[in-house]
């Protein structure tokens, strides 16, 4: 296959070592816009250097300045042919620019020079000294060579140091110890994370990538909303040449695996494994080409699919089926040679129909139907670009871009109460009810978003500056099914409800109802502002400077702010030294603080209209009953205290729902690194990375320390009953608040020192050490492999929590009360001290290729949760049940369990591109988890039920890593 062999004959063996290193499908990238890249170098003073792309016919022209420099800027990704007037000879060279990538390409006039054409497949990433980052470019190509799920989450775990987040928030990746709803995402250069909690994005269909750009930490004053890591996505687009395409992949059923069941130890089923089944068949078709050369192009994908699951539980099975198509359409527009616009639009809208059914128990006998439903995900996405080469030196891009993100869900039986079984230690759904909630069909989440960028090229500074501007409307009305809910459970004589009531003698089970109404429209708008230069100091250093400016305004469904966090300023700093003078090593660090946005969870779970009320009954099954159609308990006993209030249903006065001094989340960062080539085609690389959450906005809902402060500075008519239920605030902090301090009606601002609300400072520190060895393609195979030593630490795992699976960002149970907080600080969720990576691939012959991609890390940190002990000195704490650091009464600090066990995963892949179809038809097939590991990802963290009896299911495994599973593809392309 002549497409992965390198042909370069040159008289300078460096130049062409770096140019090639820059062609790979791994590549560090230059400081700059991800969307597009650029060629540099060195050549004769005053010479001029030309640049024509091979895909679209577009050319460029650039003086070498009389330093010997040059650069070529704003390039499309493909291919150019680079000419130069001042070399010897006649001087071809042909060279692939990536996005995000600075090429590197030196033209030396004083050296004999042929023709260069470089069609390299794979290469290390270059010690690139005009670069203080650390990135890593994933280009489609290399992802078609590897046995790797075909999607975003999966290409960035490829990269060192990301890690697997918690299957409760699906397949995302934690970055640097960060939480997996810190990440920031972009399509073209547009935003497309979903803002509400984080742990969402638009799906792309992966067939339509061209590549994927992941930074990792250390990234400049361009980018921002982040404390773990960006993920930069950029499409594919029409060239001159019409090319057609076709592929299929498909995971049937039949050849995977199940997980093993997990059992009590007295030998009965905890969660049913091994009937589950599943099924994914993906097929695509696409056409690219030229609708008027050299200016107009186009790029369309369609994509069918068909994923079918089936998962079985105690007494219930809910089959799902999604069919939706996706599809992407992409317009080039090349005004001029150095005017270009962009449109792309895109529909990943996800519709998963589901039916559910009733079974026998712990297996597959089904005995009824209960109904069906549907959740809808995605939506449609528009982005347009304008980038405009207005000189050699200066550039401008200005982008709009919109997008919808559905959060629908619906359900037949949506007039059935929500009712659970929670006796005996496990949990089974009864009655009629399909989802426990029945949200509105409009809730959605919708971005509207501009953003302009400004490059300038002045003699030894590189001077970028841009802002961009999004505005957020986050749609969220949900009642529980059958607007009630209703739970069954186990309970001790004596035991305090959370409504303060003992629970009567004798009595061992009761029912909860609950009722729980929230909803509105809320929005939200963020702006930044950054300006950064790169400065060429001397020829051996480049310093980099820059800084961010950041506003984040939340809104309630009345319109008006509760949260508004001007100037949160981010410096930016950074360093490159080029050691040898001949861009063999080089020694970099980069320090800088990042923010991130508020989520729009926040705004309907605090400053939005919510009724949460909750009522207890003796329930006894000797002359009580159960509806056997509804679930619902009747001949119900005598009500046990009275109603608990959650939430009244009165929207809070939006001043008093938030610290006027509150500051977003945010975090300090330092990374220092060296890399080396230790050949032509080896290479090495150590980084250092330290991390320092600074401030964290959390809710706290508890009045006492307040009434405290009021008291002592005598305040005697303040009522706590005044205060909302729950306040934003940063834990650790002197806190601004708004009050009705004599309880007439009239709020003023009043300061509370931190001291009162008895809460410790938001900690999370991250400290890693990296290394990174890589073989370029050549001799028929390539590799990266990399070794993460790092330890993470704190009370805070972030804006969503790990150890007890809650996805509501900013609004979890930690900091809620100071005695949830005792305990809290030791290892975090997200800490796995050592963590091994591999992968690569070997060309057998012309037409065989083996692939493999391995992965092996030490097991995260293990906790005992329990109920906090009602002698202890916060006894409201109590009421959040098994939500504390104390078992048995006893403090047990976070992480004091022990770790889950080590996990290993391999993957193998075989593709056959027969020499009789001319290389465009390749089969694979990969076989995933190839040993069948059944490694434990989770397990049960709660030793206590909330009325203090011990959990039968502590400790059990909660989940197992993926089991077998094997993928056929058949790919087909041709070209007219």
């Amino acid at each position: 296959m002549n497409n992965l062999h390198q042909k370069l004959a040159l008289a300078s063996p460096r130049s062409v070592l770096f140019l090639a290193l820059s062609l790979g499908l791994y590549s560090q990238a230059y400081a700059q816009s991800n969307t597009v890249g650029s060629i540099y170098g060195s050549g004769k003073a005053g010479a001029t250097i030309s640049v024509e792309s091979m895909d679209t016919g577009q050319k460029r022209e650039v003086s070498v300045d009389d330093k010997g420099r040059y650069r070529v800027n704003s390039l499309p990704a493909g291919r150019y042919r680079v000419f130069d007037s001042g070399a010897s000879g006649d001087v071809d060279r042909v060279v692939t620019v990536s996005p995000g990538v600075g090429t590197e390409l030196n033209l030396d006039a004083s050296q004999e020079m042929e023709t260069i054409q470089v069609t390299a497949s794979a290469a290390a990433n270059p010690v690139d000294v005009t670069s203080v980052e650390l990135v890593n470019v994933v280009r489609a190509e290399m992802v078609n060579k590897l046995p790797v799920a075909r999607d975003i989450s999966s290409t960035a775990l490829l990269t060192p140091g990301t890690v697997q987040g918690d299957s409760t928030f699906g397949n995302l990746a934690s970055f640097g110890g960060a939480s997996v709803a810190e990440n920031v995402y972009y399509i073209n250069g547009f935003n497309v994370t979903n803002i509400r909690n984080g742990i969402q994005f638009t799906q792309i269909p992966y067939e339509a990538v061209e590549s994927t750009t992941i930074k990792n930490g250390g990234y400049g004053a361009e980018f921002g909303r982040s404390t773990g890591g960006v993920i930069d996505i950029t499409t594919k687009h029409g060239t001159n040449t019409w090319e057609f395409g076709g592929n299929a992949y498909w995971q049937p059923r039949q050849l995977r695996e199940s997980s093993p069941n997990v059992y009590f130890p007295d030998g009965r089923i905890y969660i049913y494994n091994k009937d589950d089944e599943a099924s994914d068949l993906y097929y695509n078709a696409y056409a690219s080409g030229a609708l008027v050369k050299d200016k107009l192009f186009i790029y369309a994908l369609y994509q069918g699919n068909e994923v079918e699951a089936r998962n079985y539980s105690n007494g219930s099975v809910s089959p799902s089926k999604r069919t939706d198509p996706l599809g992407l359409f992409k317009l080039d527009w090349f005004i001029t040679d150095r005017h270009r616009f962009e449109l792309t639009a895109l529909t990943d809208k996800r519709k998963t129909e589901y039916t559910a059914y009733k079974t026998n128990g712990y297996s597959t006998e089904i005995t009824g139907k209960t109904g069906t439903g549907s959740t809808t995900r995605g939506g449609e996405n528009y982005i347009g670009k304008y980038t405009a080469n207005l000189t050699d030196d200066f550039s401008l891009s200005a982008s709009y871009g919109y997008g919808k993100y559905s959060q629908a869900d619906a359900a037949t039986g949506a007039d059935c109460p929500y009712v659970i079984d929670a006796r005996g230690g496990t949990t089974q759904n009864l009655g009629c009810w399909v989802s426990s909630t029945a949200p509105s069909s409009e809730n959605a989440d919708t971005r509207k978003a501009s953003r302009v960028d400004l490059e300038w090229h002045l003699g030894d500074h590189s001077l970028r500056a841009g802002l961009d501007n999004e505005t957020i409307l986050t749609v969220n009305e949900v009642n529980l099914s059958g607007g009630i809910g209703w739970r069954y459970i186990d309970v001790v004589p004596g035991a305090v409800l959370q409504n303060g009531a003992a629970v009567p003698d004798g009595v061992t089970q009761a029912v909860r109802t609950r009722v729980r109404i929230e909803g509105g429209s809320f929005k939200s708008k963020n702006t930044a502002q950054y300006i950064e230069d790169n400065w060429q100091v001397t020829d051996n250093l480049l310093a980099y400077i820059g800084v961010r400016n950041e506003t984040f305004d939340n809104r309630n469904d009345q319109g008006k702010s509760f949260i508004k966090a001007d100037r949160q300023i981010a410096p930016r700093l950074g360093l490159s030294w080029d050691v040898n003078g001949d861009s063999s090593a080089k020694v970099y660090g980069t320090l800088g603080r990042y923010h991130l946005p508020i989520p729009t969870n926040i705004n309907y779970r605090v400053a939005g209209s919510l009724t949460d009320l909750a009522n207890w009954y003796v329930f006894d099954p000797a002359s009580s009953r159960i509806d056997p159609v509804t679930g619902v308990p009747t001949n119900l006993g005598p009500q046990i205290g009275g109603t608990y209030a959650y939430a009244d249903g009165v929207a809070p006065d939006p001043r008093t729902v938030s610290a006027q001094n509150i500051r977003p989340m945010y975090q300090d960062e330092l990374t220092l690194g060296y890399q080396q080539m230790l050949t032509d085609t080896w290479s090495l690389g150590v980084r250092g990375t330290h991390r320092r959450l600074k401030s964290l906005i959390e809710d706290t809902c508890q009045s006492a320390g307040i009434a405290r402060w009021a008291e002592d500075n005598g305040y005697t008519n303040f009522s706590p009953d005044s205060l909302p239920p729950c306040i934003l605030l940063n834990p650790g902090f002197d806190s601004t608040i708004y009050l009705d301090i004599n309880n007439d009606g009239n709020l003023t601002k009043h300061t509370i020192p931190a001291h009162y609300f008895g809460l410790p400072r938001a900690k999370r520190n991250y400290n890693s050490v990296e290394f990174a060895l890589e073989k370029a393609y050549a001799d028929n195979w390539y590799l990266q492999a990399s070794y993460t030593w790092s330890r993470s630490y704190g009370n805070t795992e972030g804006f969503v929590r790990t150890d007890n699976g809650q996805v509501d960002a900013g609004n979890t149970t930690s900091f809620d009360r100071p005695g949830l907080m005792d305990g809290s600080y030791g290892l975090l969720p997200n800490d796995h001290p050592h963590l091994l990576k591999a992968h690569g691939f070997r060309d057998l012959n012309e037409e065989w290729r083996l692939g493999f991609n391995w992965w092996s890390q030490a097991g995260r940190p293990l906790n005992c949760f329990g109920v906090y002990p009602e002698d202890g000195s916060d006894p409201e704490a109590a009421g959040y049940g098994a939500a504390s650091f104390y078992c048995g009464g006893r403090l047990q600090p976070r992480g004091s369990r022990g770790r889950i066990g080590w996990a290993h995963n391999l993957d193998l892949g075989l593709q056959y591109t027969p020499k009789w179809a001319d290389e465009r038809l390749t089969f694979s097939a990969d076989v995933f988890n190839v040993f069948n590991w059944h490694k434990v990802l989770e397990r049960q963290e709660t030793a206590e039920t909330d009325d203090r009896t011990p959990n039968p299911s502590y400790m059990l495994p909660l989940t197992y890593q993926a089991p077998r599973m094997v993928r056929f593809s058949v790919r087909y392309e041709f070209s007219l």
